[in-house]
């Protein structure tokens, strides 16, 4: 027979599982929960910032749609996004920083100009060609 102890623990143990389910789930990529015995939130600060109205209501709408649970969770997310976009656009600009640098490096004989520009206009004209 199953006592109601072990009974509650199973209950628990399940509840969590769904909790942690549900969290990963709507709490995207980063998990911004974690599941250390009990759900805990990790330290946050409070900050107030203005956007416009159109804004708003497009955190407002995602909240109330399901889309996340809270509007820090739209917001936190963006960010997430932002952070991302940003370390790849730096990298990009590292990347073409050393190309240059490479280039310039290089004593070898450069391509002429009239070369690169009847490529750029073969590409270009190639594009503006309808139906191809």
């Amino acid at each position: 027979m199953i006592s109601s102890r072990s009974l509650r623990n199973k209950e628990l143990e399940t509840e969590i599982f769904w909790v942690a389910l549900f969290e990963s789930i709507t709490y995207g990529r980063n998990n911004s929960y974690r599941l250390e015995g009990l759900i805990s939130m990790p330290k946050v600060e409070k900050i107030s910032i203005a956007l416009p109205a159109e804004m708003v209501a497009a955190v407002r709408e995602a909240v109330a749609t399901g889309e996340y649970s809270s509007s820090s969770e739209v917001v936190r997310d963006a960010l997430r996004d932002w952070t991302q976009k940003r370390t790849l656009r730096r990298q990009g600009l590292d990347e073409l920083r050393q190309v240059w640098r490479q280039a310039m490096e290089n004593a070898g004989p450069g391509v002429p100009v009239k070369e690169v520009m009847n490529r750029l206009e073969r590409k270009y004209r190639d594009f503006s060609k309808p139906g191809e």
